[in-house]
Parts: C-alpha cells; sequence; structure tokens
C-alpha cells in the first residue's frame, strides 16, 4: 500500500476512481485471511489504514502538510576566548601578534560601502511561493493530459498556469528533458529543499525561486545536464541551459560579504582563521583562504577549502568586528595576514544554484601546464592553447534579440561547472544583476555583454 500510495502521483484521474475498489478488496482478503482478528478494535485499525490509503492515493504523495515553509533558524555566534581554543597550537592574538583590521592593505577604502551583514532571509513579503491560485506540479489536475510528468520527458507548462514544485512534488532521481514555459505561464519554486535536473528551460513565462522580499532560505538546486558529444552545434540556447525570452527571478538568502581579509597569519596546522569583518555566514558552508604566495597556477597553488564547523564573535584586543572561524580540518599552508598585506577568504555556498552536471568538466585536462619549450632558462608555466577545451557547462541565457524585452534579476545566486558562456545578456534594460559567486568554472568565452545599454546595479 505504501509503495502503491507514492507511486499514486502518477495515476490519471481515472485511475483515481478504481482506488476504492481495490481497496475493499484487499480489505476483504484481510478479514478472510486473518480469522484471528475479529476483534471490532483490529477491524476499526484496518479500516483507518485503508482510509488513509485511500486519501493519500487521491490527493497523491506530497499533501499540503509536508511542503508548508519550514525555515532553518538564524545562526547565533558565541563569543571566543583564549582559554576557550583548543589546541595550544593555535596562535592567539596578541600584542606581538597583532590583529589586523580595517583592510588596511585595500589601496581604495571600501569599508563604508561594503555590504550590511543583517540575516535579511528572514524577511518575507509578497513570496512567490505562497500566492493564491498556484497549481501543485504534483497534482494530476494541473496537467493537461491529467497525468503528471513522467522521469526522461519533455514538460510544458499548461497556458496561462503557475505551477509551484514543492519539496515533495518530484523524485530525487528523475531527469527530465526540456522544460518549456510559454508566455502567460509560470514555473516557481517553493522554499525547501529542492534538487530539480533538466536537459534545459525554455523561458517565455517566468521561471521563479524567491523574490528580493523574500529570499530562499533552504536549498534550491537546478542541474543541467548534457555531454558535449551527445550534442550538435550550434545548438539551441536551451541545450544544457536556461534561455529566457520572458523573465528569471533567482534570490537566495544574501550572505555578506562574500569576500573579506585574514586579521591574522593561518599557519600550518590551525584549525581557526580570523577574518577582518563581521559575517552573517553559518556553519556548513564552504570558504576558500586564498594563497600569499608568488605563484598561482593549476600546477602548482596554496589555496584552501574549507567547511565551516562555527563561526564565533571575539573579544581580543578591542577588535569587535573581528570573527573567528573553526574549520573542518587544519590548513595545509600558511596565509600570510600582515599589516602590509593579507590573504583572502571568501564564502562559496549559496542557498540558489544553478549548476551543470558532471560532464560538465573537460576530459582534456592533461597537460595540465604548458612550459615555454623555446627558452629552456624559463621556467614559468601557462595554460596550454590545446588542452582543457572539451569542457562543456552549463549557462544562462537572457536574450532580448527578439524584441521580448526580458527581464533577468538574480541575487544570492550559486553558478557552478559553468563553461563557455557563463550569461550572455543582450537586453536593451536590465534592472538589477546581482551575481553573488561564480567559482571553479573554466572558460573560453565569459562574460557580460556590452550590449547591455541600461544597467541600475551589477555586482
Amino acid at each position: 500500500l505504501v509503495t502503491v500510495c507514492h507511486k499514486a502521483r502518477h495515476l490519471t484521474t481515472a485511475d483515481h476512481f478504481l482506488a476504492p475498489f481495490v481497496l475493499l478488496t484487499l480489505w476483504m482478503v484481510m478479514m478472510v485471511r486473518h480469522d484471528g482478528y475479529r476483534s471490532r478494535g483490529h477491524h476499526l485499525v484496518i479500516v483507518a489504514v485503508l482510509l488513509s490509503s485511500f486519501v493519500g492515493l487521491s490527493l497523491g504523495a506530497c499533501s499540503s502538510a509536508t511542503y508548508v515553509d519550514t525555515y532553518p533558524n538564524p545562526p547565533t555566534y558565541p563569543t571566543l576566548t583564549t582559554t576557550s581554543l583548543p589546541s595550544a597550537n593555535q596562535p592567539v592574538p596578541s600584542a606581538s601578534y597583532p590583529l589586523i583590521t580595517n583592510h588596511y592593505s585595500e589601496v581604495a577604502r571600501l569599508k563604508d560601502h561594503r555590504p550590511p551583514t543583517s540575516y535579511s532571509v528572514y524577511v518575507r513579503a509578497s513570496c512567490p511561493h505562497t500566492q493564491t491560485g498556484l497549481k501543485n506540479w504534483h497534482n494530476p489536475s494541473t496537467w493537461t493530459d491529467g497525468k503528471v510528468p513522467l522521469n526522461n520527458t519533455d514538460v510544458t507548462i499548461p497556458p496561462n498556469t503557475s505551477v509551484l514544485v514543492a519539496g515533495c512534488s518530484i523524485d530525487a532521481n528523475f531527469m527530465f528533458k526540456t522544460i518549456t514555459i510559454p508566455v502567460g505561464s509560470k514555473l516557481i519554486f517553493g522554499d525547501a529543499n529542492i534538487n530539480f535536473v533538466a536537459s534545459g528551460f525554455n523561458v517565455a513565462g517566468a521561471l521563479i525561486a524567491g523574490s528580493e522580499t523574500c529570499r530562499i532560505a533552504n536549498k534550491v538546486t537546478i542541474t543541467l545536464t548534457g555531454a558535449r558529444k551527445d550534442i550538435t552545434f550550434p545548438a539551441p540556447g536551451h541545450v544544457k541551459g536556461i534561455s529566457v525570452t520572458g523573465s528569471i527571478d533567482l534570490h537566495g538568502a544574501k550572505y555578506s560579504p562574500t569576500w573579506t581579509r585574514l586579521a591574522l597569519t593561518a599557519r600550518i596546522g590551525d584549525n581557526y582563521v580570523f577574518i577582518q569583518d563581521k559575517v552573517n555566514w553559518k556553519a556548513g558552508q564552504r570558504i576558500v583562504i586564498t594563497t600569499t604566495e608568488i605563484k598561482d597556477s593549476r600546477d602548482w597553488h596554496r589555496n584552501e577549502e574549507r567547511t565551516i564547523v562555527n563561526l564565533f564573535k571575539t573579544s581580543f584586543q578591542n577588535a569587535p568586528d573581528v570573527t573567528a572561524i573553526q574549520l573542518d580540518t587544519p590548513l595545509l599552508y600558511k596565509h600570510f595576514g600582515g599589516r602590509e598585506y593579507q590573504a583572502e577568504v571568501a564564502l562559496l555556498s549559496r542557498n540558489v544554484i544553478v549548476q551543470g552536471d558532471a560532464s560538465s568538466h573537460p576530459t582534456d585536462a592533461l597537460p595540465v601546464v604548458c612550459n615555454n619549450t623555446a627558452n629552456p632558462t624559463d621556467k614559468s608555466t601557462f595554460p596550454c592553447e590545446n588542452s582543457w577545451l572539451t569542457g562543456f557547462g552549463a549557462h544562462i541565457i537572457v536574450d532580448g534579440s527578439q524584441g521580448t524585452n526580458p527581464k533577468g534579476r538574480f541575487s544570492g545566486l550559486e553558478l557552478y561547472r559553468y563553461t563557455f558562456i557563463i550569461i550572455y545578456i543582450y537586453l536593451t534594460s536590465w534592472e538589477d544583476v546581482f551575481v553573488s559567486l561564480v567559482y571553479r568554472n573554466i572558460c573560453h568565452l565569459c562574460f557580460f555583454s556590452p550590449l547591455v545599454v541600461l544597467v541600475k546595479r551589477m555586482l
């Protein structure tokens, strides 16, 4: 019964009318076979189970109680003191080992213009996923053929319909083909942990995940699939991409600042790093500590990624803006944080992610780098001309070349496994572009089109 109920979202409306007869038959079989369970109480239990199963069949496997918005608690930051540092090897700020503040190594002082660190994700107003009139993806009546879309199929949103994808709407193993959103229709993601996999989106209507007044607090991940060898070029814009002639709004929680600097040199074996800003980052997110070595290349670098275990306010040297970050594993390299210069530290994680699949990475990654063979005394290395060319990552195209005046609004967005084209904009006007994070992308043609005539704000 549990299996049947789980599959019920793929039944047609006509199939649901058969459910009472199936359940009645099952009940009669159980009554005949279980002669020892003739008490009224057992009868009531069996009837209750069957009725609840019927309700599951009628509503599908995703009831409204399953996808009511639930938001993670905002992070809290305990105070770190000298005595709470766990290791004798961990450096402690002192007069001989002072904290660096105010971003001393910046040529242009940006402190007064740095973004706020308020945890604005809990400002909830005019949420797209709570508006009235939405049709649930998992409800057969939403679809013109009376069937919820199956795995490995093209999907077209019904005309003039706003469809909600809830946290339980889609099987986690499903991989759709092209998702088409016609003019007048919308595909809206709820604020829940959602993994949506498709080969591409053709957006003439609207694709929405959050808004500037209602940011996604959970994790919404859109993965675009397609191997280069399986694609005929030139390909339409929606192939392993999101092609927009209508509008797209993707807004995750604003974590800030994205970039900061060390307030203290981080040494080999350190489990803590000290940064110069208050942040609203949280445990479980990924950060990168950049190298401070002279050489930084594919074959030799000292950049290190770590996961945040905890964050702390500090009470050292009267520096209230300094934050201490506990790392999941000790550092392997030294990262300088002196008065002359400080290594940068960046937050890598966002709540809304658009990414390519695993096939996005190049298959011709060797040789890693090339040398100047014409001059044997030249020990420098550089990217090779004829390698790292086979990758094919995802892309977002907001294309106004057809005179549709599309809208593209992004904030709190993470782009991952993007190659060849990251974002291509061909517009007469664009209101807001806040692409927070583009990381570890191998690009041969990565740009914001210079054909943008009017952009209010771009970061």
